[in-house]
């Protein structure tokens, strides 16, 4: 199978950047939460938003998380990102070059998430990316608590050679044993995660939706970042009552430029 790319250069966050307990407190995950439901992902002249050409899956991943959050905050198909919004984006941040494989270097995960949790994505509407104002990060295991909270996070995954040719569908089952199953071996992926449900979760990638076996997730997870957003928290009703939002935008202050 061709046509997917994949382009996430992980670093881990700098140490200014709380994990998500520190943030909001200990909170027990739910039994389920679906952000995903009711979007149809593969519609449009180009549901995987330019992944299918260059390496933008960390670009892409933002910008379906935006959608998910304007979904869920003004309603069904308010904001649907187009392809030449990410490209734009990706050129912006790396220096690619439409047509110039040399130029298709990826992205630095951790200096992408300073950038988006103190700027916010471009996307056209005056409350910029649903007002993005911090970045957080969470464990695998605090993952299902995050997505409860902050709705979609951007989660890092290492995936095996072994899934090159096969359909993100995939990721459903166990993984393999075999040497091409090790993690990495095919490169560093982002996704944007929105559901959580039976210690699963599910995942968007090349304009498609799939819930990760356990198994799965244990073996090629990496990290996850929280791009958390004060208007989504306070208008969803699931901002914690503690929250202190000036120590969380403190803590991406100085990361703009990065």
């Amino acid at each position: 199978m061709t046509g997917r790319h994949l382009g996430a250069i992980h670093t881990p966050a700098p140490a200014s950047i709380r994990r998500l307990e520190q943030v909001f407190g200990l909170v027990a995950a739910k039994p389920e939460t679906d952000w995903l439901e009711g979007i149809d992902f593969g519609a449009g002249p180009d549901p995987m938003l330019g992944n299918a050409d260059a390496g933008c899956c960390v670009e892409v991943s933002a910008f379906q998380i935006a959608r998910i959050r304007a979904h869920h905050v003004w309603g069904p198909d308010s904001y649907l990102p187009v392809t030449g919004q990410v490209v734009s984006l990706y050129s912006a941040r790396t220096g690619y070059v439409p047509g110039e494989p040399a130029t298709d270097l990826g992205t630095d995960t951790a200096a992408f998430m300073g950038w988006w949790a103190t700027a916010g994505l471009p996307f056209g509407n005056p409350a910029a990316d649903i007002d993005v104002i911090g970045w957080s990060r969470a464990s695998l295991f605090r993952t299902p608590m995050a997505i409860d909270l902050a709705g979609p996070v951007r989660m890092t995954l290492a995936l095996p050679a072994a899934l090159q040719d096969a359909p993100a569908s995939a990721w459903a089952d166990a993984p393999g044993t075999s040497a091409d199953w090790e993690a990495g071996s095919w490169g560093t992926h982002s996704v944007a995660a929105g559901a959580q449900r039976d210690r699963s979760l599910r995942v968007v990638t090349w304009g498609e939706t799939v819930w990760l076996h356990p198994e799965f997730a244990l073996r090629y997870w990496v990290a996850t970042d929280v791009a958390v957003s004060r208007f989504w928290l306070t208008t969803t009703g699931l901002a914690p009552s503690a929250v202190d939002w000036a120590s969380l935008a403190a803590d991406v202050s100085g990361l703009a430029s990065a």
